[in-house]
């Protein structure tokens, strides 16, 4: 994930194409062999970073080699040229050759090579992040921009409309990811509302007033405010990236129309696919999409005014001013998502609509497109979702390989877990992230951090470990070697994000047996088919990036995630409990079996409900059909008396409430996150283990296999943990597996009064221990 944004802004403020899918009803089961000594697909792999398009065979040959022997599993091709000389300074033309036939022999005898030494290649698509580049000259992002005045009525306004006013970002921004702001826009809207003490009362569409930009409007009386809205290109570039060419000649694609990832495609990945066809499949299997650090004012396609139109029955230019935030949107600016202006009563339901219809463009026009485009190709696409468009939950489940990071949002569980949930809904075998990363120095990550870092990727569900990252050794005109993702500003030194895990890092000595530690872990979080007791709806469509708010580094000492989710979080890690996040859509979805509720891939004892102020009727049919099939639905907060959205509100607004009334006395209230426990117990919803002292930072990963059960323990402490275990799991016989070493202790399990297995546990501090049950 690139974090030249996030330097701004500070200052400013599946599975690979080699595995398998295994959908049939029939349990994998759980192999000893494999558990000792891992095949190669659990194996980490390295996020390799190339200076663009500037190495050597030999030197490939050398770090893939060394790859090898420390224990990865494949290589990640990266080209993030920050830190490198730039093209202005005319020296080393070959970094900037990202996309050209003299890139792709190269990342072809990378192939070659890592195919001799049994490593799975990915590669970037594209270079630096969002996708975008020289490719890219007519499907360019773009957004809404607007302008505004005041009018005292009554009088006659005629004259021009107001102009549209630069974002606030933009001043930040330009040069380094912004062209100049783009002055030729195309008008959008035209409305004015009566101001009544800062907030809008009186809504007048003007569009029917307007010729060639000029307005004449007879007001009535009152202060009136008149707002034009434009549509213009972002002008956002691919400024850290190695294309070819000028620094200005790249752009980000439309992500709300096809014609972008389209003509991104035929720039890029077709050539990329011709050239890497031999090796495709093996070892060239997946192609990577970081995170989509988009900025905007408002997000916008010409093609949206139409979508919405039909998707809600109404149109949406009338109330685009309430729809606008002061900071504009993406990414890193969605932690100061002050509205503009005030919303008011109708701002914030039409937003709901329209951040409906976006998402399903993000969807339909551009994930979607990718993902079969590639599949055709024979790869598979590994995705990091957050800080997109769409639903994450939703976008994670389109792609081959659901991603996380361990540096977004804090690298916190509960943000992680989002991609594992969707891809235990999903079906999708692989969960992966990037790992180990440090916001700061990165030398300061020692070995005890990259295993602290290790058991909160395991207690997300993470199966697929992305070191990140390897930088290929460059070296600058001034002799010292290039450090990706460093800035080459001494002012801004510290503003680093990668562990730097090379032979020089402290820890690497120890890596072949951490990475040997990891592949263990992958396997147990691969085999069979994760099992969590309760489905928790996630009700927005996103999570904010913490580090862009002003967040401390991930890797502060004592830093515990647990401190930083919601109470029903930490009173399900407290008492034992396994939980998948689900979104509305997967809700809407949602069948009961024998008093379970199934989703997609995925069944559950139970589902939880917190703050739900306002729903769908779909939604909230699919909850009230759930509780009437016998599915345990616990309620913090209440349910809603309001639907979401605008569109038919007062109608949808009454079938909500009626269907809140109908279900009030049927679902599990619960006062409070400290009480969840409680209910889920007297509802006979059993954790799968828990200790016998509560107030330790403990977590557990469930997994059904076909000889048994896998209970994955994570202790997140800095202490060792030497506990009583308590499971509700169905077996005779324990074996208590030891990640790190292999080894396996065999025991009887004890009962308690209840009937529950109960066994004597030790669990290193910032590691993990599996637990097979027979």
């Amino acid at each position: 994930m690139t974090k030249a944004f996030i330097a701004i802004v500070t200052i400013m403020v599946g599975c690979s194409a080699r595995s398998v899918e295994r959908g049939s009803a029939e349990l994998e089961a759980f192999s000893v062999e494999a558990w000792l000594d891992p095949s190669s697909e659990y194996h980490p792999i390295v996020n390799w970073f190339w200076p663009g398009g500037s190495v050597t065979e030999e030197e490939l040959r050398r770090e893939l080699q060394l790859f090898a022997v420390t224990g990865f599993g494949g290589v990640e091709i990266s080209t993030f040229p920050w830190g490198l000389p730039s093209r202005e300074s005319g020296s080393d033309p070959e970094i900037y050759t990202v996309g050209t036939p003299a890139f792709f022999d190269r990342v072809a005898v990378a192939c070659r090579l890592a195919r001799e030494l049994g490593l799975e290649v990915g590669l970037m698509f594209g270079s630096s992040d969002p996708v975008g580049g020289p490719f890219v000259r007519e499907a360019v992002s773009r957004q809404l921009v607007l302008g505004s005045t005041e009018v005292d009525g009554p009088a006659r306004f005629e004259g021009a409309l107001p102009s549209p006013e630069r974002p606030l970002f933009a001043q930040a921004l330009e040069p380094a990811l912004l062209a100049p702001f783009d002055a030729d826009p195309v008008l959008v809207s035209a409305v004015a509302w009566r101001d009544r003490d800062g907030t809008p009362e009186e809504y007048v569409d003007l569009r029917a007033l307007v010729s060639d930009d000029r307005l004449v409007w007879d007001a009535p009386a009152g202060r009136w405010r008149l707002f034009a809205i434009y549509e213009n290109r972002v002008g956002h570039k691919t400024k850290f990236s190695a294309y070819p060419g000028p620094n200005d000649a790249g752009r980000i694609v439309d992500h709300l129309d096809r014609a972008g990832i389209e003509e991104f495609i035929r720039g890029f990945g077709e050539p990329m696919a011709a050239a890497l066809a031999p090796y495709v499949g093996d070892p060239f299997s997946f192609i990577k999409l970081e995170s989509p650090e988009l900025i905007y004012q408002f997000p916008w396609t010409p093609r949206l005014s139409e979508g919405f139109r039909t998707a809600m029955g109404y149109e949406i230019e009338p109330y685009l001013p309430l729809l606008f935030r002061r900071f504009g949107e993406g990414m890193y600016v969605d932690p100061l998502a002050a509205p503009m202006f005030p919303p008011g009563d109708v701002g914030r339901p039409v937003r709901d609509d329209y951040e409906e219809v976006r998402s399903r463009l993000f969807r339909d026009e551009f994930v979607g497109p990718l993902v079969a485009w590639a599949n055709e190709k024979g790869l598979s696409v590994s995705f990091q979702a957050h800080g997109g468009l769409e639903d994450y939950i939703e976008a994670y489940q389109q792609a081959d390989i659901p991603e996380a990071e361990q540096l977004y949002a804090g690298g916190r569980v509960e943000f992680m877990k989002l991609a594992g949930s969707a891809a235990h809904v999903a079906g999708k075998r692989r969960v992966s992230s990037e790992s180990f990363l440090v916001h700061g120095d990165a030398r300061s990550l020692r070995l005890d951090g990259f295993y602290r870092m290790a058991a909160r990727l395991v207690a997300a569900g993470v199966n697929r470990y992305v070191h990140y990252g390897y930088s290929y050794r460059y070296l600058l005109p001034d002799g010292s070697r290039w450090w990706a993702m460093v800035s080459p500003s001494p002012a801004l030194s510290s503003l680093g994000w990668t562990s730097w895990t090379d032979e020089n890092h402290p820890a690497w000595p120890d890596m072949p047996a951490f990475n040997r530690y990891l592949a263990r872990m992958a396997y147990a979080l691969s085999v069979g088919k994760d099992r969590a007791e309760i489905a928790w709806l996630h009700q927005d469509r996103g999570v904010a990036d913490t580090l862009a708010a002003g967040a401390s580094s991930t890797e502060a000492e004592g830093l515990r995630l647990s401190e930083d989710t919601l109470p029903p979080a930490l009173a399900l890690n407290a008492g034992g409990y396994t939980y998948d996040w689900v979104n509305r859509y997967d809700l809407q979805k949602a069948t009961a079996r024998g008093g379970r509720v199934s989703i997609g891939a995925a069944q559950y004892e139970g589902l939880l409900l917190t703050d739900l102020e306002e729903a769908s009727p779909e939604l909230m049919a699919s909850i009230e059909k759930l509780v009437r099939g016998g599915v345990p639905v616990f309620v913090i907060g209440g349910l809603p008396g309001r639907a979401a959205g605008y569109s038919d509100f007062q109608r949808n607004d009454e079938e909500v409430a009626r269907i809140s009334s109908s279900i009030s006395d049927r679902v599990r209230s619960v006062d409070s996150a400290g009480r969840l426990g409680a209910a889920l117990s007297e509802a006979g919803v059993l954790p799968a283990a828990t200790v016998a002292e509560g107030d330790v930072p403990f977590r557990v990963v469930r997994r059904e296999v076909g000889n048994g059960t896998l209970l994955v323990l994570v202790n997140e402490g800095a202490a060792d943990l030497e506990q009583d275990v308590t499971m509700s799991v169905e077996g005779s016989q324990i074996a208590v597996l030891d990640p790190l070493s292999g080894d396996m202790e065999h025991s009887t399990p004890g009962r308690d009064r209840a009937g529950n297995l109960l066994a004597r546990v030790r669990i290193p501090a910032r590691r993990c221990t599996v637990l097979w049950v027979r």
